[in-house]
């Protein structure tokens, strides 16, 4: 078998793809060679892989493996990356590239504090699980999030509860954790108030939560531009003039969607037909459609149809029929409406016939250096910095037009109902509860900024009367 192996580097461990992997039934999970897996290298990794739970390896476009320092595979972590590529439940590629990156990390840190990673002594902080959680929390200390670290956490916790369902040789001295037991309710999209079972740890990231009146969260903390802000980033944008990321933007300052939502867009999406300026035009996506949404999930967007005319124009424009040409995409309507000035996508898909060929993730990446780029020459021409990430451009979407339909609430010409109703389906919210989150952002920054306004006034009115002071003693 011949494959393209793209290695990235860590100090130590590294994280491999193979692409095009044609693998054949051999052993079963079970009967692993432990006495030689210290011998094989890459190569060998074909006779190895089995199907799992009747799904066959073949049927994965690319396949992540791990090599220890000497260039041997590490078989559990390599078969734990596998049977999640297999498992009923879809995951995605990035997902798995992730839980990869993480173990590598895990490997690497018990590697330079002399621990093994199946070694369980009496010793609490001598387990490598124990260890490993406390070296976390030193981590997250410097830092104001802990997301990371979260994930890193629950990367090593799910490898080892794999290892203990499918190594029947893999039995701790000591345990790797302890679990608890505890319920928790929560509302559903009705309104009933649902109670569910769920399983802690005493393995945790212990990091001190701030009140943060700056975001929302939706998918991650997302902060929203305020208008000063948004109209510094768009008069950069337009400064700049790369139409592609001009386009880009209005898409997701207009609708909301994802990145890979944006990105993903194909010209058989674009609508042709004449219609109002501010005419809504519906596009569905993900559900094994086209365009890629966060977890395949089916849901539908609404763009503007004056950005639906600027792209019309702009794919029949010689810029982007240069690209489509020198891209290897046939001009139909599954080309994709964004290509680099590198005639490569934005954000491949995985229904995309070079996906299985490409080793390198190709998932926005573009557009997070361009944005970047684009804030660091705000800040040396302009002496400006907006902090923002290209997923806050989702929540800008959502206050901006959350702000426009309290307007109407105030006036008495809708409900607050009404307006939450719409909202959570312009922002494709699988649970209200979501929703509500930009209602109590719009409540507290309202009164923040005006309580902000009020004083800052009164210290300018200090301020005033001390240069006064200073200029008649002058």
């Amino acid at each position: 078998m011949e494959n393209d192996i793209v290695v990235e580097s860590t100090e130590r461990f590294k994280k491999v793809v193979l692409t095009s992997p044609q693998l054949v039934e051999t052993l079963p999970v079970l009967s692993w060679p432990a006495e030689n897996a210290s011998d094989l290298k890459v190569s060998d990794y074909e006779t190895l892989l089995t199907p799992m739970g009747g799904v066959y390896v073949e049927n994965l476009p690319k396949i992540t493996i791990i090599l220890n320092p000497d260039g041997s595979i590490w078989m559990h972590g390599s078969l734990y990356l596998l049977s999640r590529a297999l498992d009923y439940k879809s995951i995605e590629p990035e997902a798995i590239d992730s839980i990869a990156r993480d173990l590598v990390a895990f490997r690497n840190t018990l590697l330079a504090h002399g621990l093994d990673y199946q070694v369980f002594p009496i010793n609490l902080l001598k387990r490598p699980t124990y260890a490993y959680s406390s070296i976390l929390n030193e981590k997250v200390k410097q830092k104001p999030s802990s997301s990371v670290e979260k994930r890193e956490l629950s990367s090593m916790r799910g490898f080892y509860r794999w290892m203990k369902r499918n190594d029947p040789s893999f039995r701790p001295e000591y345990p790797m954790w302890v679990d608890e037991v505890k319920h928790v309710s929560f509302e559903d999209s009705d309104g009933n108030t649902i109670w569910k079972e769920v399983i802690t740890s005493d393995l945790s990231i212990k990091h001190a939560a701030q009140d943060d009146l700056e975001s929302i969260d939706d998918g991650g903390k997302l902060r929203p531009l305020r208008a000063d802000e948004l109209e510094q980033v768009l008069r950069a944008l337009c400064e700049e003039g790369n139409t592609e990321m001009m386009l880009i933007f209005a898409i997701a300052l207009t609708s909301g969607a994802r990145i890979q939502t944006v990105l993903t867009l194909r010209i058989g999406d674009i609508c042709t037909r004449e219609h109002q300026p501010d005419r809504l035009i519906a596009t569905k996506c993900g559900g094994g459609r086209r365009v890629k949404t966060k977890n395949n999930k089916a849901l539908t967007i609404f763009i503007p149809y004056w950005v639906h005319k600027k792209l019309s124009i702009y794919i029949k424009s010689q810029r982007y029929l240069d690209r489509l040409s020198r891209s290897g995409y046939a001009a139909n309507d599954e080309s994709y409406v964004f290509l680099t000035s590198a005639a490569k996508p934005y954000y491949m898909a995985r229904s995309d016939p070079n996906y299985a060929l490409t080793p390198k993730t190709i998932n926005g990446g573009a557009v997070r250096t361009f944005l970047s780029r684009l804030k660091r020459k705000m800040l040396i021409e302009h002496g400006q910095y907006v902090d923002f990430r290209f997923h806050d451009l989702r929540a800008t979407f959502g206050m901006n037009l959350f702000n426009e339909l309290m307007q109407q609430v105030n006036s008495g010409k809708r409900s607050l109902s009404s307006t939450l109703n719409y909202l959570r389906k312009r922002m494709s919210h699988s649970s209200l509860e979501t929703t509500m989150r930009y209602f109590r952002y719009y409540e507290d920054v309202d009164v923040a900024y005006e309580a902000q306004a009020s004083f800052e006034k009164k210290i300018a009115d200090l301020m005033h009367g001390a240069e006064q002071g200073i200029d008649r003693a002058a």
